[in-house]
């Protein structure tokens, strides 16, 4: 009886390596890499494409003298390990051979007639994905929360939409929001997920606190966690960063994904909505923000490495219990708007006059009671709100075409 060995993602690669090479020594070399079971199974398809026997390794020359043998052998594996898998799995590999061919991809022996020349490339490579990062793995996760769901939650749905995000290869925004959830399913550090995910969206939970794998998603660009109950945030994520004082003109933030760990291509953070009362140090290492939202929680102070977002543009603050700014806010170039009102300031570090990028400045319901002169260094400035400080009197040095 003909021996037809379970297939893994090694196995899967050097097959794709098999498949395409025309150089001997780089075939040789990959068979030899194959799981012993395998290489027997595809020698004995060999032989029987030939009068003779191939049914040990002593006869492995057949695998390298009849290269369109050896090709039919891998097509004869690949379709048989394609029939082998569960229907989702299947459809999932059959989507992604759709993209590459425009063509719907069959299994009742006629599908290589259908297709472009070479079209087994196009089976291997999403098999060899879907084995190289089951999905049954993350199912059996996202089953085991999901029946742990509290009075309220809406996992089920949460579930749904986890599961359709993953099975739409063009999907890059993942949008959990408003499902009551607790806590999260810990499956972010699923090579599939994470591979792909670009936008998470958790806007208005009840979520108290991050799962750690957070740190893995190194290519998401916005993370919006608004109007949940957190009390802290990257606290409890590790970034692979000890925080030191550093001056941004001397060039030495951190940069680079290796120091970073995760996290380090997110440009948007929403954060509007929770419960903070302090914003990690750790802030400062998430350098490629541009768009920091922080109001309706309940900072009392912004820690100095807040200046290392060089390229903000965008920060809002307002309605916290602010008191005052650190001096390193003036390293923030690149800011145009800057949201502050509804805080409790009595006054601002002489250093926000180096924002000289400045368009906006809400400074409104505050309890101002003098202006740096240093502000009067904020030309590109179109709106200067400082409405409700009762015991401000407004500078001759401000543009009184931006008095409010």
């Amino acid at each position: 009886m003909s021996l037809k060995p379970s297939l893994n993602a090694t196995d899967l690669h050097h097959l794709q390596e098999l498949y395409a090479s025309q150089e001997p020594l780089v075939k040789e070399k990959h068979f030899n890499e194959l799981t012993i079971p395998l290489r027997e199974h595809i020698l004995n398809l060999i032989g029987k494409q030939s009068e003779g026997s191939s049914e040990s390794d002593d006869n492995k020359s057949y695998v390298f003298d009849f290269p369109s043998r050896l090709q039919k052998a891998i097509e004869e594996v690949a379709t048989n390990a394609f029939r082998s898998l569960t229907e989702i799995e299947k459809n999932n590999i059959a989507s992604k051979m759709q993209d590459h061919t425009g063509r719907p991809f069959s299994e009742d022996g006629n599908w290589k007639e259908s297709h472009p020349a070479g079209n087994i490339v196009f089976l291997l490579d999403p098999m060899h994905d879907s084995l190289d990062d089951p999905t049954s793995e993350l199912e059996d996760i996202l089953d085991k929360w999901t029946k742990e769901s509290a009075p309220g939650e809406d996992r089920i749905e949460a579930q749904t939409r986890i599961l359709s995000f993953l099975k739409n290869s063009k999907q890059t925004q993942l949008r959990l929001d408003y499902l009551h959830l607790e806590s999260l399913p810990n499956i972010f550090n699923n090579k599939r997920l994470t591979s792909k995910l670009r936008t998470l969206s958790l806007r208005g939970n009840h979520l108290t606190s991050l799962p750690k794998q957070i740190c893995f998603l190194q290519d998401l660009t916005a993370l919006d966690l608004s109007y949940n109950d957190l009390t802290s945030f990257l606290e409890e994520v590790s970034l692979r960063q000890n925080l030191t004082t550093r001056d941004p003109y001397a060039n030495s933030s951190p940069s680079t994904s290796e120091q970073m760990g995760g996290l380090h291509n997110l440009k948007c953070l929403n954060l509007s909505g929770n419960r903070l009362r302090s914003l990690s140090p750790q802030i400062g290492l998430l350098h490629n923000l541009n768009q920091l939202y922080l109001p309706n929680n309940e900072l009392t102070s912004l820690p100095k490495e807040i200046g290392w977002l060089q390229e903000l543009t965008n920060l809002s603050l307002h309605h916290n219990e602010l008191t005052s700014l650190p001096k390193e806010i003036s390293w923030l170039q690149k800011l145009t708007d800057l949201s502050l009102h509804h805080n409790e300031l009595t006054s601002l570090p002489k250093e926000i006059g180096e924002l000289t990028q400045l368009i906006r400045l809400d400074l409104s319901n505050n309890k101002l009671r003098s202006l740096p002169d240093e502000i009067s260094q904020l030309q590109n400035l179109n709106l200067l709100d400082l409405r409700n400080n009762p015991e401000l009197r407004s500078p001759a040095q401000i543009n009184p075409k931006l008095r409010s």
